[in-house]
């Protein structure tokens, strides 16, 4: 029998509906938790299946502790909190769900902590980190291996709220090190290099722009990866890419210039079509290449999707102890089949 499960950032719009599908897994079981206790209840209430709303004050210690300690399994959907949560929940030897797939490096660290502790840790749950993972793992299977994967996003601004906005621009501005085909690593800003894909015939082929690579699969499937994103509209797209060739992407870092931006985009965004979440990922292993597309219509409801599976497993003890990524613990096709019989559509391509 499971135990109690929490969601810090209940009510924000990931939080909230990955509550509401554990709600439904896990009766009875749930807790909503953000810093305004009633308005957590208000959530609570409407989702349903004996959930409940608490409050609670997570970047205070004590509070954080007492909420973590009261429950087995933490999901955790706010950026800022990610480390204070994980060591609390290794602290109290109770399980963790990190949503964020920034800076998993230095989390991963505490692998031995959890170990010892008995806390199952597992990071980057959502979609891209998340689900794109597992879709890595399963091509990496496929092939036997893999000397690169190429992870390639179709983003609308349109779908994207501010603190998205806001992340990537702070991306652009900072430099970071690219591997090409050959091996040779130079220094680039994100959206300066394209990175050209081949999607199903729905969606056409895609010219995206590499940004800063969060995934570890050097680590974790011990080959190079690459990460990009083709944003839309497509003159924002070519605006962005233009940017940082010109070098102008490094004003970004001027937290006054990327607000004004972040405005003139969410408004940009109220007139661009949001109903699209596409990802495609890449595998290659010599002269061998396999791909695999997932597309859904809501980018927040498919990373909520993500979460709650992924917790799922955790909360039912089907993760070891320690702290892992997705393509590390994960089955593939199992995990692949049940987000497809949720709706999620995906097509494999071999090359």
């Amino acid at each position: 029998m499971v135990g109690p499960l929490l969601v810090i950032g209940g009510y924000g719009a990931v939080g909230h509906r990955a509550a509401a599908h554990l709600a439904e897994i896990f009766p009875n079981t749930v807790a909503v938790a953000g810093h305004d206790g009633e308005k957590a209840k208000r959530v609570a209430e409407a989702i349903g299946h004996g959930a409940r709303g608490i409050g609670v004050d997570a970047s205070n210690l004590n509070d954080l502790t007492r909420a973590v300690s009261a429950h087995e399994t933490i999901v955790n959907t706010v950026e800022a909190l990610e480390a204070d949560v994980l060591d609390a929940a290794c602290a109290a030897g109770h399980n963790y769900v990190g949503v964020i797939g920034t800076d998993l490096q230095p989390l991963r660290k505490r692998h031995e902590w959890a170990v010892e502790r008995g806390t199952r840790a597992l990071l980057g749950t959502g979609v891209m980190p998340g689900i794109s993972n597992v879709m890595a793992r399963s091509l990496y299977d496929e092939l036997g291996g893999a000397d690169r994967i190429v992870t390639v996003a179709i983003g609308s601004v349109g779908s994207l709220g501010a603190r998205s906005l806001d992340y990537l621009l702070r991306e652009a501005a900072k430099p970071f090190e690219l591997r090409d085909r050959q091996g040779q690593s130079r220094n680039v800003f994100s959206y300066e290099v394209p990175v050209p894909f081949e999607f199903p015939p729905a969606v056409g082929f895609a010219t995206a722009h590499a940004i800063r690579d969060y995934f570890c699969y050097p680590d974790t499937l011990d080959c190079d990866s690459i990460t990009a994103m083709s944003i839309e509209p497509a003159l924002l797209r070519y605006a962005m890419h233009l940017s940082a060739v010109l070098g102008l992407s490094r004003a970004m870092v001027n937290d006054g210039v990327r607000n004004g931006i972040v405005k003139a985009l969410l408004a940009i965004g109220q007139r661009t079509p949001t109903d699209r979440m596409v990802i495609g990922v890449e595998a290659q292993r010599g002269d061998k290449g396999a791909r695999l597309i997932a597309s859904g219509d809501d980018t927040v409801a498919w990373t909520a999707q993500g979460v709650a599976t992924l917790a799922a497993a955790v909360h039912n003890r089907e993760v070891g102890p320690g702290v892992w990524l997705p393509e590390e613990t994960i089955p593939a096709d199992s995990y692949l089949q049940e987000v497809k019989n949720r709706g999620l559509k995906l097509t494999r391509m071999v090359f």
